[in-house]
């Protein structure tokens, strides 16, 4: 999925190491997102929510926390 490879690259490139992944250091907001992937803010808020269920991210607030670069990565595998 898009998403997926939007939070990889922005853990990449805004990510602060932290003790259990890494924070994107920058308030985002579920229509911020939406916008740079040409999607809905409900359908991101859906990918969003699958991912925190299973355990990739974190949500909080307005910042993420990537759990798992591997989830994510195949997840944007298994998507091709």
């Amino acid at each position: 999925m898009v998403i997926d490879l939007l939070l990889l690259d922005l853990a990449q490139t805004l990510g602060q190491p932290e003790g259990d992944g890494t924070r994107i250091q920058v308030a985002i907001t579920q229509s911020d997102l939406a916008s740079l992937i040409g999607s809905t803010r409900q359908s991101v808020n859906a990918a969003l929510g699958e991912l925190e269920e299973s355990g990739a991210i974190r949500r909080e607030g307005r910042q993420l926390v990537v759990l798992s670069r591997e989830a994510l990565s195949d997840r944007v595998r298994k998507a091709d």
